[in-house]
């Protein structure tokens, strides 16, 4: 958090911890309590890129682009791993 404002970077890729016990079957914003503050320390003209449960709603991120991430393991080509929600400045 202390870094993030300082950071002349084009691009931030977050990957808050999701806890042993998130929803696996629907998850919110609420659900991550790290991804707020991270969000918001972000330097304004930034892209970011947050790394979220499978079971999370990108609706709870409006504006961000969402991504499905799927296993490359034998049974796993069609079980999402995590998604991405990326998002861009405006210009």
């Amino acid at each position: 958090l202390e870094l993030l404002p300082k950071l002349k970077a084009e691009v931030v890729f977050i990957d808050p911890p999701w806890g042993t016990k998130w929803d696996r079957t629907h998850s919110r914003r609420e659900d991550l309590p790290l991804l707020e503050p991270l969000v918001r320390a972000i330097p304004e003209h930034t892209a970011w890129i947050a790394k979220v449960p499978p079971s999370f709603d990108p609706q709870a991120l409006p504006l961000g682009t969402p991504e499905a991430w799927f296993g490359v393991a034998e049974g796993d080509r069609h079980r999402v791993k995590f998604l991405t929600v990326t998002f861009r400045p405006a210009p």
